[in-house]
Formats: C-alpha cells, structure tokens, sequence
C-alpha cells in the first residue's frame, strides 16, 4: 500500500488495484466531503466512531460493524469523537457480486450498516 499522510491523517492505498481497489485511513476531524462511487465500498472502522451522512441520515460506524455503501450512494465522512477514526475499505464492481451471487439480484443493506455476523465473516478477509 501506498501511504499519503497529513497532521494527523493519512491514507493507504493498494499498490496493485486490479478489480478491487482497497484502502485503509484514519482521519482526526473532517474526513472527506460528499461523494459517490461506481462500485460497492464495503468496509469496518476499526477504530474510533466513522460518522457519515447517507440517504439523508447521520449513521456512525463503530467498531464490530460492517459498512456497505452500495453504488451511486452520496455520503460523507468524519470523525465521530475528538478521537478520530481508522477503517478499512474496499470497492468491489458491482459486476463482481453478481457473478459471485450468480445472477441473483444485488443485495442491499438498509441503512449501510449491519452487524449481522455472517456478512462480518464473509467480509473478514477482504478488510484485514
């Protein structure tokens, strides 16, 4: 992974992105403004409280939960303590789930959070 670093923050991304891109990061406040991705960004703050805005909601990602921000999703995001907050994420082509559910519909996650336990196993090694 390559590193990019702040004061505080500082941004890893995969040397080798081929069809998953993974990154790992801590941000101390404001971590990045409103955007939205082609793929799905899946992920697990580590560390900390990961507080975004999504689907005109305000969630907080804690530690033990899983992200699932599905594709075209605006979100934000900063830190939800004086704290701050480390994650972990990847974006996977929607493509990709789809061959692995073979043809069956995308899933969606309510809220992009869950703490349903096979989705944290089934997603363990991908954000490690």
């Amino acid at each position: 992974m390559t590193n990019t670093k702040g004061n505080r923050d500082w941004v890893k991304h995969s040397a080798q992105p081929l069809k998953m891109e993974r990154i790992e990061a801590f941000f101390g406040g404001h971590g990045f403004t409103p955007h939205r991705h082609d793929t799905y960004a899946i992920g697990r703050t580590l560390s900390g409280v990961q507080s975004f805005q999504s689907r005109k909601s305000q969630r907080h990602g804690l530690p033990g939960k899983t992200i699932v921000l599905h594709p075209d999703e605006v979100h934000d995001g900063e830190a939800g303590t004086e704290a701050g907050f480390h994650y972990r994420m990847i974006y996977i082509e929607p493509a990709l789930i789809q061959q692995v559910l073979g043809g069956k519909p995308l899933p969606f996650i309510e809220g992009g959070l869950s703490s349903d336990p096979r989705l944290c196993a089934a997603t363990r090694y991908l954000v490690q």
